[in-house]
């Protein structure tokens, strides 16, 4: 008895094998095959176009400087997240800022069109020259350094205070004389132009 139940259930499975290989699995086949023999042109079509860029890429990714990056960028991936939140908050305040900008631009417009229409006159063109030139010139540069130079023995040293008989004595020393004499011949110059 327990032999004919077992053939009557091996007999049952067997025809509910080939119900499912029959109903189910044959149609899910055939459609697949129709799904793979529609998509197999627009496959071969895509894997053409894209081939030049994927060979392009697994060159790039055998290069040694390529594997190089990935690992320093891996190890560093804590620099990177800052970096990211860094570049957000900045996206954020240009935001902030850009109607704020866009108004001081409405508002500056006009003097920044009148600063480049006098730049754009030829005297401001002949004054600027003039003063490129002198500016340039090595009586102006050697004044600047030796002014420069002062300026940071001043800030460097704990210079003392001069007596009256200090001038005196300060007065025989040729540097001192040479800055007086060029000190009052621009103040005899800058008085000339004032008269004028």
């Amino acid at each position: 008895m327990i032999e004919r139940n077992i053939a009557e259930k091996e007999g049952m499975l067997s025809d509910r094998a080939v119900d499912l290989i029959n109903y189910d699995l044959v149609p899910l086949l055939e459609m697949v095959k129709d799904l793979v023999e529609q998509l197999e042109p627009k496959l071969k079509e895509l894997s053409k176009e894209a081939g030049p860029a994927v060979n392009a890429i697994k060159a790039n990714l055998d290069r040694e400087e390529t594997l190089i990056l990935v690992e320093k960028l891996t190890s560093n991936t804590g620099t990177l997240i800052d970096m990211v939140s860094f570049m957000e908050a900045l996206n954020d305040l240009r935001i902030e800022l850009e109607p704020k900008l866009k108004e001081l631009s409405k508002e500056a417009g006009p003097a920044v069109n009148a600063i480049k229409a006098n730049l754009d006159r030829e005297e401001t063109l002949i004054l600027l020259t003039k003063l490129t030139e002198i500016a340039g010139s090595p009586i102006v540069q050697n004044l600047v350094g030796s002014a420069a130079t002062a300026l940071t023995d001043v800030k460097a040293k704990d210079i003392p205070p001069v007596s009256p008989l200090g001038i005196f004595s300060a007065l025989r020393d040729d540097d001192v004389q040479r800055a007086l004499g060029f000190l009052f011949h621009f103040l005899k110059q800058l008085g000339r132009g004032l008269k004028a």
